[in-house]
Formats: C-alpha cells, sequence, structure tokens
C-alpha cells in the first residue's frame, strides 16, 4: 500500500481541493497534513514526526510544501496542537511588543535551511520519493516567500541580507520544483475568485491559487517528478472536470456567499466532489503516545 504524505501551509490545505488533493487518487492512501498559516516549523515537525514514528515507509511519497520566513509557529500554553498565524504582521496572536523582542527572519531563515537539508537527507535514508515546492521564492524583494504581503520588518531585512540569507535562501528556492506555486498560478488566475471562511463572514475575494490552477499545478509540474502506483486512475477526466467546475463556482461572489460552513465538509449550492474522501481528515503530530495512524474527523478551519 503506497501513501502520499504532504505538508505545507493554505496552499496545500484550503477552502477547495489543492494540488495535494488533486494527486490523491493516484495513491492507496492520502494524508493531507497541510495548515492555513503554517510556517516551516510547523511543516517541517509534521513530517518529523511521522519519520520519528516510523510512518513513512520505501513505498510512500512524501511532499513538502515550505512556506514563508516571516511566520511563527508555536504550541501555546494550555494547548495541544499548533498555532499557526500566517503573516506575523497580519495575525492577533502575538502583541506588536512581542513580534519586535522575539521574532527575527534570521531565525526562521537559519532554521529553514537546516530544517530543509535534514529533511532531505532523512527522506533519502528512508528510501521513497520525495519532492519539495515553495509557495513563492523567498529571495524575492522584501517579500521574503509570502506572496501577497511584503513583510514590515524593513529593520531586520539589511543585516539578513548582509550576513548572506537573501542569496542562500534562493539557492533554496532553485531545489524546489519550478516554478513555485505562487508563479505558476499566475497564468490561470486571472478572473476573481471568492471564498467563505466562516458561517459569520461574507464571500471575499481572495488570493490563493484556485482549484483549476492547483490541479494543473499537480498534472504539469509534479507529476512528471514522480512515479505515480495509479496513474490512470489519476489521469480520469472527471478530476479535471471537477477541478473546473470548483474554479467556476468561486468565481461567483452570490454562490460562495450561501455555502453553509458549520457542517464538515461544508454545504455547497452545487455537487462539488472532492477528488478523495480523505481531503476530509487530517491527523494530530503532538501525540507521541500514538502507536497508530487512524483517522479522526476534521474540525472546522
Amino acid at each position: 500500500m503506497a501513501k502520499l504524505w504532504v505538508s505545507g501551509c493554505s496552499y496545500t490545505n484550503f477552502e477547495w481541493p489543492t494540488y495535494a488533493d488533486w494527486l490523491a487518487p493516484g495513491w492507496d492512501e492520502f494524508e493531507n497534513l497541510g495548515a492555513g498559516g503554517a510556517g516551516n516549523r510547523f511543516i517541517f515537525q509534521r513530517i518529523g514526526y511521522l519519520i520519528s514514528k516510523d510512518f513513512i515507509k520505501p513505498e510512500d511519497t512524501v511532499i513538502v510544501q515550505w512556506s514563508a520566513i516571516a511566520r511563527e509557529d508555536r504550541v501555546l500554553g494550555g494547548e495541544m496542537g499548533w498555532a499557526s498565524a500566517g503573516n506575523i504582521h497580519y495575525q492577533d496572536i502575538y502583541s506588536d511588543e512581542w513580534v519586535k523582542k522575539y521574532f527575527n527572519i534570521i531565525q526562521t531563515s537559519a532554521e529553514l535551511i537546516s530544517n530543509f537539508n535534514v529533511l532531505e537527507l532523512a527522506l533519502k535514508q528512508i528510501g521513497c520519493q520525495y519532492t519539495f515546492l515553495n509557495m513563492f521564492d523567498w529571495e524575492v524583494d522584501k517579500f521574503l516567500g509570502e506572496p501577497a504581503t511584503p513583510a514590515s520588518i524593513h529593520d531586520q531585512i539589511q543585516l539578513w541580507e548582509d550576513m548572506g540569507y537573501r542569496e542562500a535562501l534562493k539557492e533554496l528556492s532553485a531545489r524546489c520544483l519550478r516554478p513555485c506555486i505562487e508563479e505558476f498560478k499566475w497564468d490561470y488566475c486571472e478572473e476573481k475568485h471568492y471564498v467563505k471562511y466562516h458561517n459569520t463572514l461574507e464571500a471575499q475575494w481572495d488570493n490563493h491559487p484556485n482549484s483549476y490552477a492547483h490541479y494543473q499545478y499537480a498534472h504539469k509540474i509534479i507529476k512528471p517528478k514522480l512515479k505515480v502506483p495509479h496513474i490512470k486512475e489519476l489521469e480520469k477526466k472527471k478530476y479535471y472536470d471537477s477541478a473546473m467546475k470548483w474554479a467556476e463556482y468561486h468565481k461567483d461572489w452570490d454562490k460562495v456567499n450561501q455555502i453553509d460552513k458549520d457542517p464538515y465538509p461544508p454545504i455547497f449550492l452545487e455537487d462539488l466532489k472532492y477528488p478523495s474522501e480523505d481531503c476530509f481528515h487530517l491527523h494530530d503530530t503532538t501525540n507521541y503516545n500514538k502507536v497508530d495512524r487512524h483517522l479522526k474527523d476534521k474540525p472546522y478551519g
């Protein structure tokens, strides 16, 4: 039984099927470990946990989608799971005083470089196939890997550059699949699309790759780099048609605004198909008492 494991941020696990979900039909089992707002410490730990528990086998496939460096991941006091806030300058978990005193892109960059290389060595030792992606190239201007919003840490960037991190992360970008997801999506997301995050909120414009862009990235960029166990299943036209339907649906503000987000999966006005029932689940990666991987209900968000 070959399993596909994927870790990343909202470019991996979002309100509609992502590249990870569209790849799922090509494997016997699938686990999407991505989470919205995730930074690279979270993304690394997800796969590191699986390795330490011997869950990843030589016949498996691992995809790691690295995120931006202006993000902070922590298991907060009194909590059992990760708090992933997204861009450190656009979040409500850490105060401005805390960010100024304790957050530094030199630390997150150093961690990323180390974790990238350590994870690659560990996966090579297991003997499974793997590939690394990134959301957006880390060396681009002051975005630091964050596609939509430049980081507001201008006082740190000069020292970061002087210490060689822009060039080091440029080399890291080159070791990920080309192009990055954000750059690839530009040819597929010319029209506005919308998302509804909660029933208390109205639908809003969104900058994530739409589901059709994700489908194309899965098939044009990732698939050629991997040996897919069930390639005929993966390439069935019904998945292409479904990706198109997801993308068209989320162009319509009225339809998106009427999505019922209280149940999971949400209730849509049309019959939108997920590529795999495994898209409805996630798994814990902080409990070391667990001896196997049991699916549990996926909470909203």
